[in-house]
């Protein structure tokens, strides 16, 4: 069963959610409903609900030329001292009375919950689906403490072989959607590549559950760090493993990121053979990762600041969240990139999640300024 859940400013251990655009470089995705959208790209409802523990943010369908797949996210709205359990439970077209389930955890300093499933066959178009969420204190699911019903609105239908769209939709620029879908079969988007000045380069290997440590200038440390199914990429010093100079300045803030090398990337979405093109592939970083970071710890506090504002905007006013954006685009950032040349995976069954034994791979770190790292 794979994991849906997202701590702040980590990605998720299955699939986010994704804007409008291309989806890391290989297929376009397009989100055509919803409840709420950043960009309120699109005519919206029904509304969104609360619970004691949650918010929704996002929900609804998105289409590609693989079809459409549910896409919905949540804000943790209250603390909780220690780690809790998800269940959640997608209506199926096909069958109201066999929902597809996906089942995680949220760790006590999780701040959103989001979901991405499908291809998903059955849906009719304008019709009501619901997602139900459970939270439990226990690992087990027994004990539940709060509960969440979101109805979400299809603007899709997936029935027959070619998904049909709601062509009376306009895009946030005035531009029909009808017109918009027929970009949407792009089989391959090359991505421009990352300018590293001043670059140093290494290359090492990791074995499951170890820690790589490389020492960079200025007082910062290269590591990649343990997590379950695979590592996180750090940027930070030695004294507060808690800061990721990386994760405030490298987006998206919420969905997959790239400093998050699980061995399910690079599997399909029931783990019964490689993430490629097909009605199975996920949308998941691969073998080159890009990223970016900030090169002190002050910055990193500005930076932290900044995101809080920029993603929960509805605690502050508008200037305080444009102020925000400003600040966070003109700190000074360090790039990398992480290439993955050799993997070792295990759990290569259908329905498992894959993890990573063991891992090859090269790093280029510099800066947009002349000086080394």
């Amino acid at each position: 069963m794979r994991r849906i859940i997202q701590q702040c400013f980590v990605v998720l251990l299955f699939v986010g959610m994704v804007s409008p655009g291309f989806a890391q470089g290989k297929i376009k995705e397009l989100f055509v409903t919803g409840i709420r959208t950043e960009d309120k790209q699109f005519l919206l409802d029904p509304q969104p609900e609360t619970s004691e523990y949650l918010i929704t943010r996002k929900g609804g369908f998105s289409i590609s030329e693989y079809g459409a797949r549910y896409l919905c996210g949540w804000d943790i709205i209250k603390d909780r001292p220690k780690t809790i359990f998800v269940r959640m439970e997608l209506q199926n077209p096909l069958d109201a009375n066999n929902p597809v389930v996906q089942e995680g955890e949220i760790d006590a300093k999780g701040q959103t919950l989001n979901i991405a499933f499908g291809p998903i066959k059955g849906l009719k178009m304008h019709e009501l689906y619901t997602v139900k969420v459970f939270l439990y204190e226990d690992q087990e699911k027994t004990v539940e403490i709060d509960h969440l019903t979101q109805n979400i609105k299809s603007y899709v239908d997936t029935r027959k072989d070619k998904v049909a769209v709601d062509k009376n939709l306009v895009v946030g620029t005035g531009e029909k959607i009808s017109k918009v879908i027929k970009t949407l079969n792009a089989k391959e988007v090359k991505r421009p590549s990352l300018p590293i000045r001043g670059a140093v380069k290494f290359a090492g290997e990791v074995k499951g559950g170890e820690t790589f440590e490389k020492e960079l200038s200025d007082g910062l440390v290269f590591r990649l760090m343990p997590i379950e199914l695979g590592w996180t990429i750090f940027i930070g010093t030695k004294e507060a493993l808690e800061n990721n100079f990386a994760v405030v300045v490298t987006p998206p803030y919420r969905g997959i990121n790239a400093l998050y090398i699980h061995g399910w990337n690079f599997r399909n979405s029931d783990n019964s053979g490689p993430n490629e093109h097909g009605p199975k592939m996920i949308d998941a970083p691969a073998a080159e990762r890009e990223f970016q970071f900030v090169l002190n710890e002050a910055d990193f506090k500005t930076a932290m600041d900044s995101l809080q504002k920029m993603l929960w905007p509805h605690a502050y006013t508008q200037q305080q969240v444009d102020q925000a954006a400003t600040v966070h685009e003109k700190l000074k950032k360090g790039r990398g990139l992480v290439v993955v040349k050799d993997l070792q995976l295990n759990n290569l069954e259908a329905g498992k999640q894959a993890g990573i034994d063991a891992m090859k791979f090269e790093v280029e770190l510099g800066r947009n300024e002349n000086r080394h790292l």
